[in-house]
């Protein structure tokens, strides 16, 4: 047992929360809305990286890319699992999304294949890291009985992210091209 820092009473209780059951569990929710863009965006923009001859991919090449973050994913899932164990769930769902951030910036800014490819490998560790995190966390919030049902909304937004990014694709890519809309999946 632990004593209480100097100044602080002893109550028996565990510090207050900084957010609420709600406030966690709708922010896994969101976490799981930017994974599930950042997963299906590559494939909304496939025709135009096929058109842009300024990164000089082909159809062969863009399989591989589109398959790479899927492999980032279970490096992700295993890296995740273990760091939460060892650092929090909190902590290490914030370092996932972060690292799912950075692969799509890095995206956006892809010259060629090898580095889309790497790019969206690095996407793949961060969503994966953030997908078994927002999971728990969420879980581990739900009111009692609730657990299965937390799970299943949490988890829907994976889809919902892949239909904004269609969404967003249908009217940003005739104007912007495909760069932007990994950016937006930052």
């Amino acid at each position: 047992m632990t004593t209480p820092a100097a100044g602080q009473p002893q109550t028996g209780r565990s510090p207050r929360p900084y957010l609420s059951n709600t406030a966690v569990i709708i922010l896994c929710m969101l976490v799981t809305v930017m994974e599930g863009y950042n997963l299906i965006v590559f494939g909304a923009v496939v025709p135009l990286l096929l058109q842009d001859p300024g990164l000089g991919i082909d159809e062969q090449t863009t399989g591989i890319v589109g398959g790479i973050v899927y492999l980032g994913a279970l490096v992700g899932v295993l890296l995740g699992t273990s760091l939460s164990d060892r650092f929090g769930r909190h902590k290490v769902m914030a370092a996932a999304a972060a690292v799912f951030a950075i692969g799509a910036v890095m995206a956006s800014m892809a010259p060629n294949p090898e580095l889309l490819g790497i790019a969206r490998l690095v996407t793949g560790i961060g969503v994966g890291g953030a997908i078994t995190t927002a999971m728990t966390l969420a879980r581990n919030h739900a009111p009692h009985g609730k657990a299965s049902l937390v799970i299943t909304v949490t988890m829907a937004g994976v889809p919902l992210g892949g239909t904004l990014a269609a969404l967003l694709g249908m009217f940003a890519m005739p104007v912007w091209g495909w760069r932007p809309m990994f950016l937006a999946g930052a």
